[in-house]
């Protein structure tokens, strides 16, 4: 009796062992038998459409099978720890039981719990991001675990536009964070959007600053500054708070209007300014002109439609045939005007020896202005009116902002109404001239009287 009770427990303690050693050792290879791996992914048997698509990653089959058509291992097949599934199904995360720990998980939360028996402890796995160790191998296509198509390079071999899941969270490829690199760019924001000056008087000024800023996480560049009209607009460059690196160019433009006279001649060009250097030069063309240049001129410092003295003779250093080209060194004072808006280009001819056609430096202003992430700076606008009616412009702030390229701002501005009668300020300059000769005539008059009195008086003796 006791020999029959000791071949039965042997028998149950056996039977408790087996079961042991097959929870132990859990699909350690592929098929086992039919239990194992294949239950849930059969496309392999038979080189069906999985081990069809594993082929395209890589020609050398014993990545995975140690011997040709053998059960294949799911650990290491013989070769370095990791390898087998775990080669591209898992990265190292420093541990001993690293390996696998994203497969693992990956069908823990897909519901299969007989991994997550067997290995209840499992490290934290490695982000998807983590280059798994097939990944790095010459012989092995797939080199990104946060690309799914194409595949390969990417992961997507069962096109289902997927990839793979390698950490376990159910999230794949680039819809993992893991795989999204946080972008880097810069987000400008000019401020305020618009901007009303009231009512100017011509030959009177306002001002207003624009705000620069840079909301985003990369070095915002600025590459220009433009006014769509700079007759009635300047920009302040010496008020601003924006320095740029770099020389600094500007875009003229002349014609008879801003000189005050009926020339229909014309002129464009650049104004290039750099500051180490102190040098101004410039590249001025034109052409109509009522007859031979007789000199020509930077001025300043000076709004449009007033006049300054000369600053630079150009006709000196580059003669008076268009193109006009040459260069200059400012002093400070000159840079300090420059800047400000207050210089111009005046072309003056034998009809016109005042200057037949005349150009504002100021602004359209093109260089390299860096604003760091989470920095601003300010520029100055300048109303200057030279019309009796309402003016409207725009400026452009171009920059390197892949959504914003272009930000703008509306410029409003208005002058006086004349006043009753008619004529403007000219009617009154014209009353004001009449009353001098007409006290003169009354003058006259009045002496022509007592001339006549005393002569007769004279008679009368």
């Amino acid at each position: 009796m006791k020999r029959i009770s000791i071949i039965v427990a042997l028998v149950m303690t056996a039977a408790l062992l087996s079961l042991y050693a097959f929870d132990v050792g859990a699909f350690p290879v592929y098929n086992g038998g039919g239990n194992n791996c294949v239950v849930c992914h059969p496309g392999f048997e038979n080189l069906g459409p999985l081990h069809d698509l594993h082929s395209q990653m890589t020609n050398n089959c014993f990545l995975c099978h140690t011997d040709l058509g053998d059960d294949p291992s799911t650990t290491s097949s013989g070769d370095p720890e990791g390898h087998g599934c775990r080669g591209c199904h898992g990265v190292d995360n420093g541990t001993s039981l690293g390996w696998g720990a994203g497969l693992r998980a990956h069908h823990l939360a897909e519901g299969e719990t007989l991994c997550a028996s067997c290995h209840p402890n499992d490290p934290v796995p490695s982000p998807e991001d983590t280059l798994p160790v097939y990944y790095s191998r010459t012989d092995v296509n797939v080199t990104d675990p946060c690309q799914s198509t194409p595949a390969p390079p990417g992961e997507d071999f069962d096109a289902s536009g997927r990839g793979l899941d390698n950490d376990g969270d159910l999230l794949f490829d680039m819809a993992d964070p893991d795989c999204q690199v946080a972008q880097t760019e810069p987000d400008i924001s000019v401020t305020p959007s618009s901007i009303n000056f009231g009512t100017v008087a011509p030959g009177s000024t306002a001002n207003a600053d624009v705000t620069i800023a840079n909301n985003g996480t990369a070095d915002l560049t600025v590459s220009s500054l433009s006014v769509d009209d700079k007759v009635n607009f300047i920009l302040d460059l010496e008020s601003s708070t924006c320095q740029g690196t770099g020389p600094a160019t500007i875009t003229v433009d002349l014609d008879g209007a801003q000189a005050g006279t009926a020339s229909t001649g014309t002129g464009s060009g650049t104004v290039t300014y750099d500051i180490p250097t102190s040098t101004l030069s410039w590249d001025i063309s034109f052409s109509g002109l009522t007859g031979p240049v007789t000199v020509t001129h930077f001025h300043g410092p000076a709004i449009p439609g007033q006049s300054a003295g000369v600053e630079v003779d150009i006709g000196a250093i580059s003669g008076l045939i268009s193109p006009l080209q040459g260069q200059a060194t400012l002093t400070t004072a000159q840079e300090a005007d420059f800047f400000s808006g207050l210089w111009y280009v005046n072309i003056h001819t034998a009809a016109n020896p005042a200057g037949e056609i005349r150009g504002q430096v100021s602004g359209d202003v093109s260089g390299t202005l860096v604003i760091a992430p989470l920095s601003s700076c300010a520029t100055n606008v300048v109303f200057t009116p030279q019309t009796t009616d309402q003016v409207d412009a725009t400026l452009t702030v171009d920059s390197d902002d892949p959504d914003t390229p272009s930000a703008t701002v509306s410029l409003t501005g208005n002058v006086p109404a004349p006043p009753p009668g008619g004529g403007g300020g000219g009617g009154c300059a014209i009353v004001g001239s009449k009353a001098p000769i007409l006290q003169g005539a009354g003058a006259f008059i009045l002496l022509l009287l007592i001339g006549g009195w005393y002569v007769v008086r004279r008679r009368k003796k």
